[in-house]
């Protein structure tokens, strides 16, 4: 069922204190909702600037995190290193650009390599995009920094990146890519091309670990599409996740105002974006 949000009178009476003030909190703290339903919340770190994207080496002890002016940090045991990882690629900051978000190479505790996305600019036009970087990690430091993919959605800085990663159960990295429309007043040049294939905009890609394209993507045989496309029609994919049990992947999408979704990812499928929602423009 549907429930209803608390107010913060309820909170207050269902949780300590501390949740409310901003106070420091060691302990789990549960939160309750009407319904029934509860998030256990547990603090991982804090004094960051925009946390973006996270992930756990395989230590289960250390934690990396992506912070949206640029830098990838580490919290070790609960304690946030006060040094960024050096080595991170220059990138954009304007507006929602920056860094974006982190994963782990499947092989990782072997190959040491991991990915970072990243919003990069175009001088001297007034343009970004979104980009992937492949880099080792270790000791605090990433080292052999190559850009592995540079995507077609080229537009205003003040757009939506996506920029969410995820390694399926087939190797292959799954990359979302928003609809790059910064603009609330009216449609930008960006969101049509969400339709079309011959760019990158509003889509899921999926490449191989080095950037370039299987040859089961489906639009790879399609005249005048880019073949890392594996679904389109989405306005900003934010969370990917598969479903260990049947291999289905899963991913929640912004919206607009009253138009978020959850979609079932179907290699070729078109999601609708902007022609379909059950949201309404801001306009």
């Amino acid at each position: 069922g549907v429930t209803a949000p608390l107010t913060a009178a309820q909170i207050a009476r269902e949780n300590p204190p501390n949740v409310l003030t901003g106070a420091a909190v060691t302990d789990p703290v549960v939160l309750k909702s009407k319904g029934g339903m509860s998030v256990k919340v547990t603090k991982l770190a804090e004094g960051l600037s925009h946390p973006n994207g996270l992930v756990f080496l395989p230590d289960g002890r250390t934690l990396l995190l992506t912070e949206r002016l640029g830098n990838l940090r580490v919290v070790r045991d609960g304690v946030l290193d006060p040094k960024p990882v050096a080595g991170a690629p220059e990138m954009d900051h304007t507006a929602l650009g920056g860094l974006q978000d982190v994963v782990l190479h499947p092989d990782f505790a072997r190959n040491q390599t991991l990915y970072i996305s990243y919003s990069k600019n175009r001088l001297p036009q007034l343009g970004t995009t979104l980009a992937v970087a492949r880099a080792k990690y270790a000791d605090g430091r990433l080292t052999e920094v190559k850009e592995i993919l540079v995507t077609e959605a080229w537009n205003s800085p003040l757009g939506t990146y996506g920029g969410r990663m995820i390694f399926g159960p087939d190797g292959m990295l799954y990359i979302s890519v928003g609809d790059r429309d910064g603009t609330t007043r009216a449609p930008s040049s960006a969101r049509p091309q969400v339709q079309k294939l011959d760019n990158h905009i509003g889509k899921i890609l999926r490449v191989k670990d080095d950037g370039s394209v299987p040859p089961d993507n489906p639009f790879v045989n399609t005249p005048g599409a880019l073949g890392e496309i594996f679904t389109y029609g989405h306005r900003n994919v934010y969370g990917m996740a598969w479903d260990p049990k049947t291999g289905q992947m899963w991913t929640s999408e912004f919206g607009p105002y009253g138009g978020d979704e959850i979609n079932k990812e179907i290699a070729g499928h078109n999601y609708g974006w902007p022609l379909v929602s059950m949201g309404r423009h801001y306009t």
